[in-house]
């Protein structure tokens, strides 16, 4: 009995120590197991937004500038260390901690390896690109111009219809691209057949969005939720188009010093624009109002934007008084009223804003589609107690990086006894095709298929 008593105790004691060894094993694997992305997708409140005058948000960098290098390295080990303070953007492999392990990664990102790099899109949530980034696929003029200010054109391997046929004056290769059809409704197995590695939407589309991602994603296309256009279905604000313009080129792995250069230029022109526009008093601001329709009957309703649509948003900025922004009647990005309604509000300058530009194909056909909106514009209002000053703008114009240009372009109009100390928009019109994009004759491209004053 005796020896059985021992027998069992000693088999016990193996058993304890057998499982004492499996958790001390354990934990040893807990400390060093790697969670890399274990937030992915989460969705970040406001209150977790990294620095506001960061625009790279980009897990990496640290100390949340414009910028991921050694400085964010370093950053990083003063928070190791206690002395830094933690950013939203500290947390480079997005493991929901901040170690070393991050201070490698890092390291990682800046030598630009293989490997998972995180980010925040557009709608606020913790998203991933897998680099290398060889093939893309795009849509929309907004998506097309980003790729072109990351000087990244040749990654594209396949394109939606409005690149692949209006966009041949950016770049004539667009025309050989093949296309994918509508962004609103792509031919997803000619995407997944492409062999692309990331699909940049071009714009948000609350029909499609979560589409795309139960169709691409599976198959190895990372979907990136940034846009710098405005949006159909997805009411809220877009104005961090520099945000999204400078964080598209560097997770492409696109071409950092032109797009930095574009940044440059970009915050001349935005910081002596908005330095004019405050000089201005509530009392000289100009009413302005922005549709997005002009029908041929008189009487039809019309599209207008209204509350935080982009359009508006950097009319404001020019020191405009944007009534989209304040009338209780147009409290969506649009919406369609009447005629009559439109009258009442009364604005001094009337935009018309509707498909011209490169997006129209030809460069003169845009500006006389231009031209033909504006006299119906002029025909509807005529002997009413209307009487607005018309302009004609491109949609393309006020997306992307050319939205800089509308900002002037407003200004330029509106109120052209202000200096703003800039050229006119004209002038930054052309050094924007001539520095940021791949059009080979700049001066080619006629303005006012982008911008006109009616003239009669």
């Amino acid at each position: 009995m005796e020896k059985k008593q021992i027998i069992a105790i000693s088999v016990v004691a193996v058993v304890i120590i057998a499982a004492i060894g499996a958790t001390i094993a354990l934990m040893g694997n807990a400390g060093t197991s790697d969670n890399s992305g274990s937030t992915l997708g989460k969705h970040l409140i406001e209150s977790e937004y990294p620095s506001a005058s960061s625009r790279l948000w980009v897990y990496g960098n640290a100390n949340e500038d414009d910028k991921i290098d050694s400085a964010d390295v370093t950053y990083l080990q003063g928070i190791i260390d206690g002395v830094n303070s933690s950013t939203t953007l500290a947390d480079a492999n997005c493991d929901g901690l901040i170690d070393k392990k991050d201070k490698d990664y890092t390291e990682k990102i800046v030598n630009g390896d293989d490997m998972e790099v995180f980010y925040i899109n557009n709608y606020n949530k913790v998203a991933v690109v897998h680099w290398p980034v060889n093939k893309i696929a795009t849509a929309y003029c907004s998506g097309a111009q980003a790729v072109e200010v990351a000087n990244a054109t040749t990654k594209i391997a396949i394109a939606d219809n409005y690149i692949t046929k209006n966009y041949v004056a950016f770049n004539p290769a667009y025309a050989s691209l093949p296309s994918f059809g509508e962004p609103d409704d792509p031919d997803y197995e000619s995407i997944i057949g492409a062999g692309i590695d990331v699909y940049i939407i071009g714009y948000f589309n609350s029909g499609v969005d979560d589409i795309l991602e139960t169709k691409l994603n599976p198959q190895g296309i990372d979907v990136m939720f940034l846009t710098c256009a405005d949006q159909a279905g997805v009411d809220q604000p877009n104005e961090h188009m520099d945000r999204t313009l400078l964080m598209i080129s560097y997770l492409i792995q696109g071409d950092m010093d032109r797009a930095y250069d574009y940044l440059e230029w970009h915050d001349d022109i935005m910081s002596k624009a908005m330095a004019a526009s405050g000089t201005l008093a509530d009392s000289e601001k100009k009413t302005y109002l922005m549709a997005r329709t002009s029908p041929n009957d008189k009487t039809s309703d019309i599209s207008i934007t209204g509350k935080n649509n982009i359009n508006n948003i950097h009319a404001e900025w020019a020191g405009a008084d944007s009534i989209g922004q304040r009338d209780p009647g147009l409290p969506s990005m649009y919406q369609t009223v009447s005629v009559e309604y439109i009258i009442g509000l009364n604005a001094t300058y009337y935009v018309d804003n509707t498909h011209a530009g490169f997006r129209y194909g030809a460069n003169e056909t845009a500006v006389q589609r231009l031209q033909t909106f504006m006299q119906q514009d002029e025909n509807r209002y005529n002997g009413t107690a209307y009487s607005p000053h018309i302009l004609g703008m491109a949609r393309e114009a006020g997306n992307g990086p050319m939205y800089v240009i509308e900002v002037v372009f407003y200004q330029d109009i509106l109120y052209p006894a202000l200096d703003n100390g800039l050229d006119g928009y004209d002038a930054l019109f052309h050094y924007y095709l001539e520095h940021f994009t791949s059009v080979d004759n700049p001066d080619s491209v006629d303005v006012s298929a982008f911008f006109q004053v009616y003239s009669g």
